[in-house]
């Protein structure tokens, strides 16, 4: 076949545009490809799980072609106490990585709980559990203490606040818990996640128990009866006891 200077300039014109497409390449990738990333952690977690963040993140892909929202789903995935993670680029070729965790409120028992989450206390630094309110609960259906049933996890900050401290909290399930006075053993509040008892309520509740000791149901043979004040009904509050694991009304 001959070669004619047609062929000939096209032959030119595909080489420059393939050495100038080339050429385009590296000055992208020599100004804007990344080479490294930069994490900033917070330090109420452990310096163990900051360190597995940082490799993870160290790991993650160089280049131009990096997609910042894709590893942010990746890293909350692998690392749950992450609420979210931001990707800022630099000019110096650096991928800045900030995280910010899901803020703990509240140690119950062996767990720290968010206001939707629980997570076990070896999430974070002793200095950041010492600064938390603590409750203990009894989950009667749990089986460990750091498992905290999900329908109790929005009330917890509640159960917190000075008006519950006269009392140990039993927490069946989201229709029944109990509130068990702890000068009065004998004398228990029942109610539920919708009936929590609130002031109003509790010195109810009060009325209720200085009038039952007034009538010595917590002496003499009595002793072993269990006054339950029932809220868990609209507008009502229904007064029963337990003897011996029989309920009378």
């Amino acid at each position: 076949m001959k070669v004619t200077k047609i062929h000939a300039r096209l032959i030119g014109y595909t080489g420059l545009s393939a050495l100038s497409y080339a050429l385009i390449v590296l000055t992208l990738t020599y100004l804007f490809a990344i080479k490294r990333y930069e994490l900033r952690v917070d330090d109420r977690i452990v310096p163990a799980l900051n360190e597995q963040l940082a490799t993870h993140v160290k790991s993650l892909p160089l280049g131009i072609r990096v997609w910042p929202e894709h590893k942010a789903q990746e890293i909350q995935k692998q690392f749950p106490w992450i609420k979210s993670v931001s990707f800022f680029r630099t000019p110096a070729q650096t991928m800045r990585v900030s995280v910010v965790i899901d803020e703990p409120v509240i140690k119950v028992n062996e767990a720290i709980l968010t206001k939707s989450r629980v997570f076990p206390a070896s999430t974070f630094t002793q200095t950041q559990i010492a600064a938390l309110p603590t409750l203990s609960v009894h989950f009667p259906i749990a089986t460990d203490r750091a498992d905290i049933p999900p329908a109790f996890i929005p009330h917890a900050q509640t159960f917190a606040t000075e008006l519950f401290a006269p009392y140990s909290i039993t927490w069946f399930d989201a229709y029944t818990a109990r509130l068990t006075d702890k000068e009065q053993p004998n004398f228990v509040i029942q109610f539920n996640a919708q009936s929590i008892p609130d002031a109003k309520m509790f010195a109810h509740c009060a009325t209720i128990k200085k009038l039952l000791q007034e009538r010595g149901s917590f002496e003499g043979r009595k002793k072993q009866t269990r006054w339950i004040a029932d809220i868990r009904f609209e507008r009502q509050l229904i007064l029963f006891s337990e003897d011996k694991g029989v309920t009378r009304g």
